[in-house]
């Protein structure tokens, strides 16, 4: 599969397209929240696992904002503050990306920049919302039911005493979604279901303490990250496998074909053809790595054969049937996570 390098100007390097599962962007907030796929990376040296996602990398130089309409706001690496004036999130330095006015000091990060106020008849519960920034009120959000904090923007009908997150709003009450076609999903609170209800997301696993799309009937959970943002049904990328990857969006216990782990309670794709079963993590895995830690190049392979019984790296046992990274009288991986836990040369 061919590598595209593109210049955006989100970052210093020509950035490349990803056919990977990630668990961090760099243009944004989003951190331990599961995992989303593709979207843009660095592949520089001097870059330590920059990534982005696609909306993300491909943000505008320069953007015109309903909350701050006297000046354009632009892209800024590392501005003088890290505190968004719209969701009073402060991102500390991990998040460096903002919109930014030099003029009047005032930031957006680039999660609330993608959200413009919604119509004047935006329906929730029946009543329209507009763009104020409050103060010195404190009620509760009509989503989640947390509460609401001054000195930020919400969406609100003051005169009726209701508020919304921006975050919130832009959530439907019912989606239909292919991962459960039987049955819709609805926006749930969490702490409104039974003890017993599954709280975690069937596809990425993170477990919801706010809100969740959820299917009483079928006891079936989705986080808000994967339903706004969905892994893809079947994933084609012949350096994986020579077939169609698709998703089996049931948790169950498996041995993925590619780095031998076992795993409990994991979202595989399956290939339909081959019974053949893979990691999110593992589709889309560099077929040879160099890490700093051998003078060898380390190559992926399929079956390992007998004779190598621990990794390299951990020592953990390795199944001779399944995959691994290899290098010359030294088994070193099982997967290329570990690799690059320990530092890649």
């Amino acid at each position: 599969m061919a590598i595209l390098s593109i210049k955006l100007p989100i970052h210093i390097h020509p950035l490349s397209l990803s056919f990977r599962f990630h668990d961090r962007c760099e243009g944004c907030s989003f951190r331990n929240q599961g995992e989303y796929y593709g979207g843009y990376r660095c592949n520089d040296s001097d870059c330590n696992r920059v990534l982005f996602h696609k909306e993300c990398a491909e943000s505008p130089l320069e953007i015109n904002h309903p909350s701050h309409p006297e000046h354009p706001l632009r892209l800024t690496e590392r501005p003088p503050r890290y505190e968004c004036d719209i969701c009073g999130i402060h991102h500390l330095a991990d998040v460096p990306y903002f919109y930014h006015c030099s003029i009047c000091d005032f930031n957006v990060d680039t999660s609330c920049a993608r959200k413009p106020p919604p119509p004047p008849t935006h329906d929730f519960q029946d009543l329209p919302f507009v763009f104020p920034k409050i103060s010195g009120i404190y009620n509760c959000c009509g989503v989640c039911g947390h509460s609401v904090v001054a000195g930020k923007y919400y969406y609100s009908l003051p005169s009726r005493d209701q508020y919304a997150h921006l975050e919130c709003i832009y959530h439907e009450k019912k989606v239909n979604l292919p991962f459960h076609p039987n049955h819709p999903l609805e926006l749930t609170i969490s702490k409104s279901l039974p003890d017993d209800a599954e709280k975690a997301c069937v596809l990425c696993g993170v477990r919801s303490e706010i809100v969740m799309y959820y299917c009483l009937i079928c006891d079936f959970s989705m986080c808000l990250n994967c339903v706004r943002s969905p892994p893809p049904l079947v994933i084609e990328h012949s350096n994986t496998h020579e077939h169609h990857l698709t998703l089996l969006s049931r948790r169950i216990s498996f041995t993925c074909n590619v780095c031998g782990m076992h795993e409990d309670g994991q979202v595989s794709y399956l290939c339909l053809q081959c019974d053949v079963m893979v990691h999110r993590s593992c589709i889309g895995l560099p077929h040879v790595i160099i890490i700093n830690r051998h003078v060898h190049r380390i190559t992926l392979t399929n079956h390992i054969g007998p004779g190598y019984s621990d990794c390299g790296v951990c020592r953990r046992p390795v199944n001779q049937f399944h995959g691994a990274s290899f290098a010359p009288n030294m088994l070193f991986i099982r997967n290329v996570q570990q690799v690059t836990t320990f530092g890649m040369g």
